[in-house]
C-alpha cells in the first residue's frame, strides 16, 4: 500500500499544501497548511497560557471545511461553535492534553480518539459522521502535539475500512499502526524550514507529536 516512492510523492504533496497549493489540481489552498496549523495551535497555547478561553469561532471554521471540502456541513450550518470552544477551554481538557502526551503511544491514541467523539458530539448533536470529519481536522491543526488523524472516506477506502464513522477505532488502529511500521522513513522526509528551527511554540508541538509525519501518511493515502 505504501512505500518510500509514494511517502516521497506525498511529501511533495505535503510541502506544497503547507505552501498553500493543491499539487494535484493545481488549485490554490486558502488557508494553507501553514497558516491552519498555526491559527488553531496558538489560539490554544494562548488559552492555556492565560487561563482563558479558546476563541475559535465560526470564520476560523469555515475557512477550515472549506479548504477540506466539507460542503454538507458548511451549507447546512449545523455547527455549535461554542460547543467546540467550551471543550478546548476546560482546565481538565488542558490536563488531559499535557497528561496525554506523556502516555505510550498506543494508550495516547486511544485517548485521542476519545477526545475526538467528544469534540464531535460537542460540535454537532445528529450522529451523521459529518461532524467527526470537522471535529478531526480541527483537533489536527489545534493539538499537533498529539496524534489525531484526518478521518476521510478516502483514507478509510486506502485502509479497507468500511463504515469508517461508526468504526473509528478500527481506522485509528490501522493509521496508528502505518505510522509505527513508516515511521523511520516519514522521519526522513524534507521539511519545511520552520521545522528545521523550531523557533515557536507550534512548531515545538508539531514537532512533539510527529505532526509532519501524520500529514504525510495522510496524503500518502489519498487517491484524489
Amino acid at each position: 500500500m505504501i512505500d518510500g516512492t509514494t511517502i516521497k510523492a506525498a511529501n511533495e504533496r505535503a510541502i506544497a499544501g503547507w505552501n498553500g497549493l493543491d499539487l494535484k489540481s493545481g488549485r490554490p489552498l486558502n488557508p494553507s497548511d501553514r497558516q491552519l496549523l498555526s491559527q488553531y495551535c496558538q489560539k490554544v497555547i494562548n488559552a492555556k497560557r492565560n487561563k482563558a478561553a479558546v476563541t475559535i469561532g465560526e470564520i476560523e471554521i469555515r475557512d477550515l471545511m472549506r479548504v477540506a471540502r466539507l460542503g454538507p456541513l458548511f451549507l447546512n450550518n449545523a455547527i455549535d461553535y461554542k460547543g467546540l470552544a467550551e471543550w478546548l477551554s476546560i482546565e481538565g481538557t488542558h490536563k488531559r492534553i499535557d497528561n496525554a502526551g506523556s502516555l505510550p503511544l498506543q494508550e495516547r491514541c486511544d485517548e485521542t480518539l476519545a477526545m475526538l467523539k467528544e469534540v464531535a458530539g460537542a460540535m454537532h448533536k445528529e450522529d451523521d459522521g459529518q461532524q467527526i470529519a470537522l471535529a478531526s481536522r480541527i483537533l489536527f491543526f489545534a493539538l499537533p502535539e498529539l496524534p489525531f488523524f484526518n478521518v476521510s472516506s478516502g483514507v478509510a477506502s486506502e485502509l479497507g475500512i468500511r463504515q469508517h464513522t461508526t468504526n473509528l477505532k478500527a481506522y485509528w488502529d490501522a493509521l496508528t499502526a502505518l505510522l509505527v511500521k513508516h515511521h523511520a522513513e516519514l522521519s526522513q522526509c524534507n521539511r519545511p524550514a520552520e521545522f528545521e528551527k523550531q523557533e515557536n511554540p507550534v512548531i515545538k508541538a508539531a514537532m512533539k507529536g510527529d505532526w509532519w509525519q501524520r500529514r504525510v501518511l495522510d496524503y500518502a493515502l489519498l487517491t484524489d
